[in-house]
């Protein structure tokens, strides 16, 4: 619908009636009154009017995130990685829709890393992106320090509403050092040693 990205919160007409539905609902009325649907017709029309179209508002339920995918197998230093994520960013939040930027800011400006193996997932991922019609922005270095020229170190996704976001991202992990997976794991030995000492424990 091309209404799907109205905001109800953040659009008062569109309030007025969800709650006016929610009383008609919890005292019964299967059928709204004709008052009301005149007051559904003129909170549709309300953007139309603005001359801003219908997606003058975008929806406020949702959570907005920005999704920036970087290559592990690079195996960039801190600096050189924290350096291609603001190139994305910035990139991602100048070329977004004025409507979109604002709604992300509005919500906090969420900001993941994320992390891919391959340059083979990144363009995966740009496709998938494509396809759900979510904005991507892709880096690609100079060459001038840790790795060649032209190189694709990271993609952005977004700003866009976090579920759409996710229907391309969402089987991706966070961005973690190769010290920081060891050290997960070796904790998760621990525990487990822990959990078999007092096992044995308690059969004794």
């Amino acid at each position: 619908s091309e209404f799907s990205n109205i905001g109800i919160s953040r659009c008062f007409p569109l309030r007025m009636v969800a709650g006016l539905c929610w009383q008609a609902a919890a005292s019964g009325v299967r059928r709204p009154p004709r008052s009301l649907a005149f007051i559904l017709g003129a909170a549709l029309s309300l953007p139309q009017q603005l001359g801003a179209g219908p997606r003058l508002c975008f929806a406020s339920m949702d959570d907005w995130k920005l999704a920036v995918v970087a290559r592990r197998d690079l195996r960039m230093s801190a600096g050189k990685l924290a350096a291609q994520v603001g190139h994305a960013v910035h990139d991602a939040v100048t070329g977004v829709p004025r409507a979109k930027l604002k709604a992300w800011e509005e919500d906090g400006s969420m900001i993941v890393v994320l992390q891919a193996d391959t340059e083979q997932v990144l363009t995966e991922l740009e496709q998938a992106a494509k396809k759900a019609g979510v904005l991507t922005t892709d880096v690609r270095d100079e060459g001038l320090t840790e790795v060649e020229d032209d190189t694709w170190t990271v993609l952005a996704i977004g700003p866009d509403q976090a579920s759409r976001v996710n229907t391309v991202t969402g089987k991706l992990a966070l961005y973690r050092e190769d010290h920081e997976a060891e050290l997960r794991e070796l904790r998760a030995k621990v525990a487990r040693l822990e959990a078999g000492e007092s096992k044995l424990a308690d059969d004794l």
